[in-house]
This record gives C-alpha cells, sequence and structure tokens, in this order.
C-alpha cells in the first residue's frame, strides 16, 4: 500500500457579526440616518437654489448633506425640540462622525428596549431621560417586547403629564399618519 499524504485539517471559527464600516461622507458632507419611520423634512441648496427634500419612511434611511446645509436648518429651527439633527430624530452615521455629533436623545430601536429590561425605579429613571419623541417611541414598543403592565402605565402617565395627547411635533404626527396608511 502505497501512504498517501493528506492536508492538515485546519479549525474554522465563528465570529460574531460586525457592524458593516460606516460609509464615507466627502469632503463637506454628512450622512444621517432616520430613527423613526417618519419623515424629515429640511432644506438643501442645490445650484444656488433652495429646495426642500425629505427623508424617511422607514428607519435606516440616509440623508445626505453638506455641513452648511445642516447648519442653516439647525439656525432655522425656533426651539431645539424641533431641530431633527438634535431631538433623536437624525443620527449621524458617516465615517467622520464622533460622539459629539448625535445628541442624546438619538438612540435607536435597540437602545430603547434596553430601558424594558429595567424595573421599578430604574425604568422610571431610564424614561425620564427620554425626550418626548423618545417616550412616545418606547410606548409604541410595548407590545412587541411584552412589556409589564407597570411599565405601559408608567408610560402612559408620563406622555399624559408632560405632553400633549395628540403630540407636539409635526414629525410625531408624520409618523403616526404613516402607520396609519401602512394599515390600512
Amino acid at each position: 500500500m502505497a501512504a498517501t499524504a493528506t492536508a492538515p485539517r485546519t479549525r474554522t471559527t465563528r465570529t460574531a457579526p460586525q457592524d458593516p464600516p460606516a460609509p464615507r461622507a466627502g469632503e463637506g458632507m454628512e450622512i444621517w440616518e432616520t430613527t423613526t419611520a417618519g419623515r424629515v423634512w429640511v432644506t438643501v441648496t442645490e445650484r444656488g437654489k433652495e429646495r426642500e427634500t425629505s427623508v424617511g419612511g422607514k428607519v435606516g434611511a440616509k440623508l445626505r448633506i453638506s455641513e452648511d446645509d445642516r447648519q442653516v436648518n439647525q439656525d432655522r429651527c425656533y426651539e431645539p425640540s424641533g431641530d431633527p439633527f438634535i431631538n433623536g430624530l437624525l443620527r449621524r452615521v458617516d465615517a467622520g462622525a464622533t460622539p459629539d455629533d448625535n445628541s442624546e436623545h438619538a438612540l435607536d430601536e435597540r437602545q430603547l428596549m434596553v430601558g424594558f429590561a429595567k424595573s421599578g425605579k430604574a425604568f422610571h429613571a431610564y424614561v425620564d431621560k427620554l425626550n418626548e419623541l423618545n417616550t412616545r417611541r418606547m410606548r409604541d414598543l410595548c407590545e412587541r417586547v411584552d412589556a409589564s403592565q407597570s411599565q405601559v402605565a408608567y408610560l402612559d402617565k408620563v406622555i399624559k403629564e408632560r405632553y400633549r395627547i395628540e403630540g407636539d411635533t409635526e414629525t410625531y404626527r408624520e409618523l403616526k399618519r404613516l402607520e396609519r396608511a401602512e394599515v390600512l
């Protein structure tokens, strides 16, 4: 019998899935991502003329905007709560983003779901730090994450005491309209 050589066996290891690398925006440009299914309207300048454009309709929709256009949009906001770049509606995702670019309100769904793992005073403290948009988004997640009755009751109480029933922002009303349209 002739001896045959076999290749040594190699062991394959599985690694946890990694987030894809952040997209590159280019010089003077930024890429922002929506955190809700609602639409966000911004003014952009093309060929010296201003025009309105929207991004959204789904979570994770991307907006490519120049730094100057973003600054103009932020300067036009009467209150910081109406600024989508700091109120949590948009979060910066390009390779040039720094932790300071996103406000503490720029939370995605996974980050909101973390709050449901807390109970009692820890849950209350978590919710108390949220802005209106994220509080309402968290309330909308209750059924999907099988939240406890006390968590649902606390979120309802916070919304009733702090915010108007119909919502304070045009964006939130747009989000609810889109959700109703998808159901029909």
